[in-house]
């Protein structure tokens, strides 16, 4: 069984109208397709496929999803009826994982359809489908191309496969035929050029979604070409290895707690000696005095690897033994701090992509706690470790790679 995922930036782009379009034309191809809405607070994929049934248990507590006219779906909607849904991502990746590894699927392809920005349940799929994931198609909206960029800049950061991106609402098409572009201008061929990515198709507003819907019908993408080079590129993509499912795998890569220890030592002395840090303070309104507990933890972000406290006082970085109390913790893998110092990623295959310390906490590889958490993680890596990285990559950054 293969994998492929539909996901956006942003909500109410029109991704689960494509990937109702993408289902429909896999299973005129004449392939076994499975469905999975995992957009559980907002489920809606079912009513575009005109999907009705019930979700079934074996009594060896196995799923039957619901098989309709070929395909085989499942849905949170199924199960909760007209009831509301509000867990935690946590709770909906432990969903996903159950239904994928305990379902009765028996399918070549698996289509899901993902919330809005990259989730829990997104890195469940990927943990799943390990080397027989296609990619992910990601679906744009012109006033929304930020967002898409970022989700695009993610996939990338974790070496995740993406056959081609499909814009959305690029115009609303009269019926004298004239189109307008009332969601901006199309800027999706400057961003698949930026990062190496191919356009598979441009959607007009049409009023014949509307209809559709209102008749009955399972709901489609009208213009047909664009969903032919959609499931085109599904059905001749090739599963790749996913970079971060390598990660999990690999040990050859993580830092001894040796090495992490002398690494940050070392990083400290550079920074006390390279770094104006009373200019720093005066200059960002950072007036010290505060503690920072940095953990570094294993790839897995499972184990403690090491433990250090600092304080700035009287403008130098200092190390604190144990004190009584820690005002802001902060915990990254061992690995993603090298990163982060040089300034780029490098995957088990070689391959090397732009990673900062602000990467690091949007990707879950560092965290950080305490009060207005938020705020300070903000305003460090913004301000102070902007000007320090580039004076720790120019001395450490060949002793890195050969770490990392």
């Amino acid at each position: 069984m293969y994998g492929v995922a539909i996901a956006s930036g942003k909500g109410g782009v029109g991704k689960s109208i494509v990937s109702s379009s993408i289902i429909q034309e896999l299973a005129s191809a004449g392939k076994t397709v499975g469905a999975i809405d995992a957009d559980f607070s907002n489920s809606n994929l079912g009513r575009l496929l005109r999907i009705n049934g019930d979700i079934s248990i074996t009594p060896e507590k196995r799923l039957i999803p619901v098989r309709q006219n070929g395909l085989s779906f499942f849905s949170m909607e199924q199960i909760a009826q007209d009831k509301g849904i509000a867990m935690t991502g946590e709770e909906y990746a432990e969903i996903i994982r159950d239904v994928l590894e305990n379902g009765i699927w028996d399918v070549d392809y698996m289509v899901v359809d993902l919330p809005a920005v990259i989730s829990n349940e997104f890195k469940s799929v990927l943990a799943y489908f390990e080397d027989n994931y296609l990619g992910t198609i990601i679906v744009a909206q012109p006033a929304h191309l930020t967002t898409t960029e970022r989700v695009v800049k993610l996939h990338q950061i974790n070496g995740v496969p993406i056959p081609g991106l499909v814009e959305d609402m690029v115009s609303f098409r009269c019926t004298h035929g004239e189109e307008y572009p009332i969601f901006g201008k199309s800027g999706i061929d400057e961003l698949a050029q930026k990062y190496g990515v191919q356009v598979l198709g441009k959607i007009p507003i049409s009023m014949s979604v509307q209809e559709q819907i209102q008749s009955g019908q399972k709901v489609r993408i009208p213009d047909d070409e664009v969903v032919r080079n959609i499931a085109g590129a599904i059905l001749t993509a090739r599963p790749q290895k996913l970079g971060f499912v390598q990660e999990l795998k690999s040990k050859a890569k993580e830092i001894s707690r040796d090495l992490l220890f002398k690494l940050v030592a070392q990083s400290i002395l550079i920074i006390n000696k390279d770094v104006n840090i009373r200019e720093l303070q005066e200059k960002y309104s950072f007036p010290g005095g505060t503690t920072i507990g940095l953990v570094i933890m294993d790839d897995r972000m499972k184990e403690q690897l090491e433990r250090l406290n600092f304080r700035i006082d009287n403008g130098k970085l200092v190390a604190v033994g144990e004190p009584k109390t820690v005002d802001l913790w902060i915990y990254i893998r061992g690995v993603a701090l090298g990163w982060a110092i040089l300034g780029k990623k490098k995957f088990p295959d070689g391959r090397w992509v732009d990673y900062d310390i602000a990467d690091a906490w949007y990707n879950g590889d560092a965290r950080v706690f305490g009060a207005t958490s938020v705020v300070r993680a903000i305003s460090f890596y913004r301000d102070i470790w902007a000007q320090t990285r580039g004076v720790l990559t120019a001395k450490l950054g060949p002793v890195i790679e050969r770490l990392v």
